[in-house]
């Protein structure tokens, strides 16, 4: 199973206590704000794939926003996964297009003959950045997005997406456009 985590938050963050800590702001201090809510369901599903027995199953994660931010390649061991979600931390802004070049990155990685997904996780709508034509920017990058996941359908590999987070569960146009999206 090939594992892409995919999020962004509210400021150029520099570590976890600053992601937390503007998480917390804006969602209140409750703790499970959204990179913890995207921690905890991936670690859930690490522990689904590789308990009780991690030979089975692989995964490999990537973050971004803007930019590609780090990669944790193919690991069946549970400490791993779980040490690289407690480094996760927003910095702002969403790609999707730099996360799925990530994720075909990491495909390569694959085991032949075996079962293939890659799974986005988001808390908001896709995003080129600030600009004049944001709109234009919105569907391009949703359709650059949508061409690597339809390139990884044609190859077998299943996309699946979740969504976290208000901006997804509103019914602005934003959110609207980010919910076809996904």
């Amino acid at each position: 199973a090939g594992w892409i985590s995919y999020f962004s938050f509210f400021g150029a963050f520099l570590n976890n206590a600053d992601a937390n800590a503007q998480c917390n702001f804006w969602e209140g201090a409750n703790g499970f704000n959204r990179i913890n809510a995207l921690r905890f369901s991936a670690g859930a599903l690490a522990d689904t794939l590789m308990n009780p027995n991690p030979n089975n199953n692989q995964m490999a994660l990537a973050t971004w926003d803007l930019f590609g931010i780090r990669m944790q390649g193919f690991s069946n061991n549970v400490s791993t996964v779980r040490n690289f979600l407690g480094t996760m931390y927003g910095r702002g802004a969403t790609n999707s297009t730099i996360g799925m070049q990530q994720a075909q990155t990491l495909a390569s990685g694959f085991r032949a003959n075996t079962a293939r997904a890659v799974v986005l996780m988001t808390d908001g709508a896709n995003f080129l950045g600030v600009s004049a034509t944001a709109a234009v920017d919105q569907a391009s990058v949703n359709a650059s997005s949508l061409a690597i996941c339809n390139a990884f359908k044609a190859q077998g590999t299943i996309v699946y997406t979740v969504g976290f987070g208000t901006e997804l569960s509103n019914n602005s146009a934003s959110s609207v456009v980010a919910r076809q999206f996904l």
